[in-house]
């Protein structure tokens, strides 16, 4: 489908994601599903629109009617449109999606009327899980919390800087989830991957770093099937919550979009002091096929290398490589990391891919 087509698709299914930022820290609105699919489940407010409805009024109807939550006075903004991991088991759909941020010490002086759904307001380590995509909305949704955070998709500039007044009025933060703010006084280094599964190798490569002002930047490129593999959420919050104590930050916006990612896109944009590189050794040598590679290269201070145990025939070297990069930087800094026992683990041997 292309971009013309997807655009001109009609809005048939809306959702919305609402923030409650307090001293205690920040907490989500979601129901709990009464009929199948996904009974029983966690998932965003929301429902079908019919033809002629306006989408965002209908998404704030729908969260007064099934919460008795009423957001008409509150700050909200659009979300990206989705549709190929929108898919419901009962039909195809296009859905809009939004967001809101309110602000207080109790959510329910929110709560003006009784709706007919199980609501309840959750901390982010307390949701394992959500139903259809909704793991995916919310992991985008959470980019509003990384104002530096570059990002493909649209952001209102006025809900970001709302935001961050928000959090800074009310003390608040992620941390009690594990979501930490990067230094971005000092050198930044960036280390992603689709992370599908997350496993020893991938931890390997954050204990060798020497710098550990590290941003573990979750991409779901690889995840471009037409069935949606599983709750991006649920595989986000165990990468999280597994480094609770560590001073790495995690950046979900990524995770669950539709569309490919390059790093050149975002990397370069991002406002820190200087940008460091974290890759497996079979990464770095495909790095000179890497979109715009010459400009991503001329906007790194320092790549890292983490040995790998490479499959096949290599025809590049890491010194080889080194030399094509250099070229277009002759600043660039590259070490080679020590060996370590988990450079055999690789994610698509663990998922079964042939």
């Amino acid at each position: 489908m292309s971009q013309e087509d997807f655009e001109n698709l009609p809005t048939s299914h809306v959702r919305f994601v609402v923030f409650f930022i307090s001293k205690e820290g920040v907490r989500l609105l979601l129901i709990r599903r009464k009929f199948p699919p996904y009974n029983s489940k966690l998932a965003f407010p929301g429902g079908f629109v019919k033809t002629g409805q306006d989408p965002k009024k209908r998404a704030l109807d729908k969260v007064q009617k099934e919460t008795g939550i009423d957001l008409s006075d509150s700050l909200v903004t659009p979300l990206s449109r989705r549709h190929k991991f929108s898919r419901d088991p009962r039909e195809e759909v296009v859905s809009e999606n939004f967001v809101s941020f309110i602000v207080g010490d109790d959510p329910e002086d929110y709560h003006s009327s009784e709706g007919n759904e199980n609501y309840e307001w959750y901390y982010l380590d307390e949701i394992e899980e959500l139903a259809f995509d909704h793991g995916a909305v919310l992991c985008e949704a959470l980019s509003y919390f990384y104002p530096w955070m570059p990002v493909p998709f649209s952001r209102e500039q006025k809900t970001l800087d709302e935001v961050d007044r928000l959090m800074t009025i009310q003390g608040s933060s992620l941390e009690s989830f594990g979501i930490k703010q990067l230094d971005l006084n000092k050198p930044v280094v960036f280390f992603g991957g689709s992370f599908n599964p997350w496993h020893k190798g991938h931890g390997a490569c954050l204990d060798l770093c020497p710098n550990k002002n590290i941003l573990v930047i979750a991409d779901s490129n690889p995840w471009k099937s037409d069935q949606l593999h599983g709750c991006y959420w649920r595989e986000f919050r165990e990468i999280v919550l597994r480094y609770s104590k560590a001073p790495y930050v995690f950046f979900s916006g990524f995770y669950g979009m539709i569309e490919g990612n390059p790093t050149v896109s975002w990397l370069p944009r991002v406002k820190c002091m200087e940008k460091e590189l974290l890759v497996g050794e079979d990464t770095f040598l495909n790095l000179v096929r890497w979109k715009d590679v010459k400009i991503l290269t001329q906007k790194i201070k320092t790549i890292y290398i983490t040995p790998r145990t490479l499959s096949g025939h290599q025809e590049k070297s890491i010194e080889k490589t080194s030399n094509e990069l250099l070229k277009y930087n002759p600043e660039l800094i590259i070490k080679v990391l020590s060996d370590h026992e988990y450079k055999h683990l690789s994610s698509s041997q663990i998922r079964g891919d042939n």
